[in-house]
């Protein structure tokens, strides 16, 4: 397990380059309607990512579950835009540079490996 740790970085670097997704999953979490809903979803993503800490503590498999975890989040982002909203949210904009610069740099990362990155 020590030797794989090495690749954390890389990982918290892909999962960084995602920024302009998480600050729209933020601000979709921020426009819900009922703070009984914000409290909830909070509650799932603290849930589903203690789950996968677990599965980091026994599973060597780091490629695989980061992105079984994100997928996760990307799920649960789509449930948060069905509940009903106090205002809507905008799109993330396409003319945002940084947002161009993080695209194309993910866009560009040729693959991730099974355990260790690239």
């Amino acid at each position: 397990m020590p030797s794989n740790l090495l690749g954390v970085p890389v990982f918290a670097l892909l999962i960084w380059l995602h920024t302009p997704l998480w600050r729209y999953f933020a601000q979709t979490i921020r426009a819900l309607a009922d703070q009984w809903h914000r409290r909830l979803v909070i509650a799932a993503l603290a849930g589903v990512t203690l789950g996968y800490l677990v599965m980091f503590a026994i599973v060597f498999d780091y490629s695989r579950w980061i992105s079984n975890w994100a997928v996760c989040m990307f799920l649960i982002l789509h449930a948060v835009k069905t509940m009903p909203a106090a205002q809507g949210v905008p799109p993330i904009a396409s003319d945002d540079r940084q947002t161009k610069v993080f695209g194309w740099i993910v866009t560009l990362i040729p693959r991730v490996g099974i355990v260790r990155p690239f």
